[in-house]
C-alpha cells in the first residue's frame, strides 16, 4: 500500500512541476512579446472609434473618431487614469468635421507612457445635435504603447 501511495505522489509532483514550467514560459513570452488584450476604444453614438494609438516617443494618445448627425461639438475631454490630458490644437473645431469624414485628435501631458505599457482610460465629448439639445458620448479606451 505505501508503494502505490508513493507513485501517486511522484506522478502528481512531476506533472505539477511540467504544469509551472509550462505557466512561466507562457509569463515570459506574454511579457517580451506585449502578448494581451488587443487595442479597444469604444465611445457611445453617435461617435465612432475607428482607431487611436499611445506613442511612447512623445507621450501622445490619438483617436480616429467620425460622427453622424451631430450639429457642435462643445467639449472633448480625455482622462489617462484620472489624469486630465491636454488637447493638441483645436480638438473641438476638428470633430465638428467628423460629420462628414473620420478626424484625427491628439492628447498629451497625462503621463510619461514607456514602450509595452497598457493605457487606459476614459473619454467624454459633449456635442449638440439639430434640435440644440446637449448630450455627452462618454467612452473608454486601452491602448498599448508603440
Amino acid at each position: 500500500m505505501q508503494k502505490r501511495g508513493q507513485a501517486a505522489m511522484e506522478f502528481l509532483m512531476t506533472y505539477g512541476w511540467a504544469i509551472l514550467v509550462v505557466a512561466i514560459v507562457f509569463g515570459v513570452l506574454a511579457y517580451y512579446f506585449n502578448i494581451g488584450a488587443p487595442d479597444t476604444c469604444k465611445i457611445d453614438q453617435p461617435f465612432t472609434c475607428v482607431d487611436g494609438t499611445v506613442t511612447s516617443a512623445d507621450s501622445t494618445i490619438s483617436f480616429v473618431l467620425s460622427a453622424v448627425d451631430i450639429q457642435d461639438v462643445t467639449l472633448v475631454e480625455v482622462k489617462n487614469n484620472g489624469v486630465v490630458c491636454s488637447p493638441i490644437g483645436d480638438v473641438v473645431g476638428t470633430l465638428r468635421n467628423a460629420d462628414q469624414s473620420q478626424q484625427t485628435i491628439r492628447f498629451n501631458n497625462c503621463g510619461v507612457f514607456s514602450s509595452k505599457e497598457a493605457v487606459t482610460g476614459t473619454i467624454d465629448i459633449s456635442y449638440q445635435r439639430s434640435g440644440g439639445l446637449s448630450h455627452i458620448a462618454a467612452g473608454t479606451f486601452y491602448f498599448n504603447t508603440q
